[in-house]
């Protein structure tokens, strides 16, 4: 895996998603320990499909594990529109 996230930094990955709806708690830890080793952002998504598909539904996934940085943090706000 770190051989494989590495190429993946070295071709610009910036990201990896560290809670899925099918992974496990201890799975959440490890890809959080890599997102750190590897200066990632790390992102969550449910991957639901419909419900009872997976682990977790939509919208019932754990935060993010302490320490990760979350890759909404560089987002810029969206700019503001007023209604003519």
């Amino acid at each position: 895996m770190r051989e494989l996230l590495a190429e993946f930094v070295e071709l610009g990955g910036g990201a990896l998603e560290v809670v899925t709806g099918s992974h496990t708690p201890a799975q959440y830890a490890e890809f959080a320990r890599y997102a750190q080793e590897f200066n990632l952002r790390c992102s969550c998504g449910s991957d639901f499909h419909g419900p009872n598909e997976s682990y977790r539904d939509m919208g019932r996934l754990p935060d993010l594990p302490l320490g990760c940085r979350p890759v909404w943090d560089d987002w810029k706000a969206a700019p503001v529109v007023k209604a003519v």
